[in-house]
């Protein structure tokens, strides 16, 4: 019935085939996965998240990671595209938006609100986290501390995150080198 092109983006498998992106359909958000070899469209919704958006497809095609919204909470989920699972990667009251798969499957980037070791809570603060998807657990990058940070990816070979940020009151691209942590 509709989707929403300003807050969230679509995602392409890895072999660019098939554009996967958030929609409403009879109210409810469900999944839109689109075949472009044959042109077949299929609409499934992620079983216990009623709410998602920013989809990102995992490297080998088998993963789709959202933010998700369960009563009134903000958490990654991971939704198994072959086994038609969902697992909850974060579970915490800080809201996390924007996930993005490292190019080799170990890390998923995105925006949150927690705040960096040592720093204090700011609501108007969005830090670069990482997942580590063997570990299962999160780190905060003290980038920016207090600023906006928005969109992060990956290079690509992994060594560097690009994101936009707001730290001077305007909206530009940074990159951010991992090994370093230069800006």
């Amino acid at each position: 019935d509709a989707f929403s092109f300003v807050e969230s983006a679509g995602t392409w498998s890895p072999n660019s085939d098939r554009f996967a992106f958030p929609v409403f359909s009879e109210g409810k958000n469900m999944l839109t996965i689109v075949d472009l070899s044959d042109e077949k469209t299929t609409t499934i919704g992620i079983p216990g998240v009623p709410y998602f958006s920013n989809p990102s497809w995992s490297p080998d095609g088998r993963y789709i990671v959202v933010s998700g919204m369960k009563e009134g909470q903000g958490d990654l989920y991971l939704f198994d595209m072959k086994d038609m699972t969902v697992a909850q990667l974060t579970n915490d009251w800080y809201s996390d938006i924007q996930p993005k798969w490292s190019n080799d499957a170990t890390h998923i980037v995105f925006i949150s609100d927690r705040p960096a070791r040592g720093r204090p809570y700011n609501a108007q603060g969005l830090q670069i986290c990482f997942f580590n998807v063997e570990e299962k657990n999160v780190r905060v990058l003290d980038t920016f501390s207090g600023a906006g940070n928005f969109n992060p990816v990956f290079s690509p070979d992994d060594q560097s995150i690009y994101f936009l940020s707001n730290r001077d009151g305007y909206r530009n691209l940074y990159s951010l080198d991992l090994p370093s942590g230069a800006i």
